[in-house]
Order: structure tokens, then sequence, then C-alpha cells
């Protein structure tokens, strides 16, 4: 598999084992409120280090009733790769791969769905943790949409990541553009990361962007990527040691969830 595709594949890993342990089923649940507004965010991004360079077309969809819905993009503008949903209706977050048509589920536990938070005109920025040096650089306008700027700075393994970000209080704070340089202890860059909008629809969806086929095979994270991989031919990166712990630990939840909601 190309080593783009190989970034890909990896990333959505830390989207499948956020909160997990919070989820059950609740059944016959529905939104209590309709007053999210509704869009659709097309951007590009680029990724680069000192060997590689990947670049990519992602969106990031909501409905009125909060669900979300998020993926990759074709140049055509057609879904590429796993989507990953948070279908507030069904109280339930889902991954899914059209490509090998499975599906891997977590539950939520709580039986009434969040309202919309109150509008804030920075975005959070005031529960921002202070080790991470949040500082707010204004306003800007992106494809007429108002954004506020907030960086942050954060200390990880010896490297310092610094990181602006673009987010639109008209679009329940949903970021518009993400700049982000990774530095070592003497400042030099290894790695720059960009996202920004290309599109924003407002408006209703596409439906097939949040749609799960009832044809799909449910599958734990392991049996899911592992199908992936060898979809794409990646055989070698099914003995990758720290891949392998990962999905042990992303298993382990997703049984745990799923014994709590009484699903086999």
């Amino acid at each position: 598999m190309r080593r783009a595709t190989r970034i890909i594949v990896f990333g959505s890993l830390c989207v499948v084992s956020a909160v997990v342990t919070h989820l059950v089923r609740v059944r016959g649940v529905r939104a209590q409120s309709q007053s999210f507004p509704e869009f659709t965010i097309e951007s590009n991004e680029t990724s680069s280090g000192s060997k590689s360079t990947l670049r990519r077309s992602v969106f990031q969809a909501q409905r009125a009733d909060g669900s979300i819905a998020e993926g990759d993009l074709h140049e055509d503008g057609a879904l590429a790769g796993p989507r990953h949903l948070r279908l507030l209706d069904k109280l339930i977050k889902v991954e899914v791969s059209d490509d090998i048509r499975t599906k891997t589920t977590l539950y939520y536990k709580d039986a009434s769905v969040p309202r919309r938070a109150k509008p804030d005109p920075r975005c959070g920025m005031s529960q921002l943790s202070p080790s991470v040096k949040p500082t707010y650089h204004g306003e800007a306008q992106i494809l007429c949409f108002r954004t506020v700027m907030i960086q942050t700075e954060y200390h990880s393994g010896g490297e310092t990541f610094l990181n602006i970000n673009w987010q639109s209080p008209d679009l329940d704070c949903r970021s518009l553009k993400i700049v982000e340089d990774r530095r070592d202890a003497s400042g030099n860059v290894l790695g720059h990361f960009e996202r920004e909008a290309v599109r924003v629809i407002l408006g209703s969806p596409a439906p097939k962007l949040f749609e799960v086929s009832p044809e799909y095979t449910e599958m734990s994270p392991s049996q899911m990527r592992n199908a992936m991989l060898a979809k794409s031919g990646d055989l070698r990166s099914m003995s990758n040691r720290r891949l392998i712990e990962r999905l042990d630990r992303q298993d382990k939840s997703y049984y745990e969830n799923h014994s709590l909601a009484g699903v086999p």
C-alpha cells in the first residue's frame, strides 16, 4: 500500500478509539432539539514531513439533530475511505467502510440527546487549559464566514506543536482553517499540517453521508482494520506491534461497550 494510503488508514484509528467507555445502547430515542445549523464543509488537507507529503480532501457535515459525519473525498467529490458518524437520533457512533461493506458500532448510554450549546463568540477559548498557552489572534473572514483565530502550543516527547485554528461561531465553531507546525527542541520544523475549507454548503447535507447499510457486517476495530489492510495488500502492517497493541485496547473497549449494551 502506498504511504499516503497507509497514513489515512492508521490515522482513522484515533477516531475509532475516542470516548468508548461511556457508551451503551438506548433504543427508540429521538433528538430533543432541531436547533443545530445544517451544513457541509469541504476542505483540502496537506501533511508534510521530512520524507513525504500527503494531500487529501475531506468533509464534515452536520444535520439539524446534531448528528455529524466526517470522511475523505475523491477528487470528483465521491466518498473515499471510511466514514466516521455520530448519529444522535440513534445514539450510536459508527465507523463505516463502504469499500469492504463493514461497520464498527459503539452505543451511547445517555437516553437524551444533547441540545446545542449556547453560542460562544470565542469558541471555547476560556475552557482551554492554561498549559497549552491559548492566545486569541482576532477575527478573519473565510468563505464569507466570520472566524476567530486561536493559537495553542503544547509539548510532547521533546517536540513542540504550534497550532492556529480558525473557528466559525456561526457553524457551531467548526474549523474552517487549521495550521500546525511540529518542531524539535532547537525550533526546527519537523512536520507541517494545513487544512482549509474550499466550500461551505448551507442546508441539509446529502443523506448518503450519514447512511449505514443494514447489510454491512459488524466487526470489531481490529477485524475491520485487518480487513481494510488485507484488501489494500499491505499485509506487512498487520504484524506491526504498536498497531496490534492499539487495536487490542480498542477491541477491549468495544466488547465492553457491547456487553453493557446487551449486544452480542
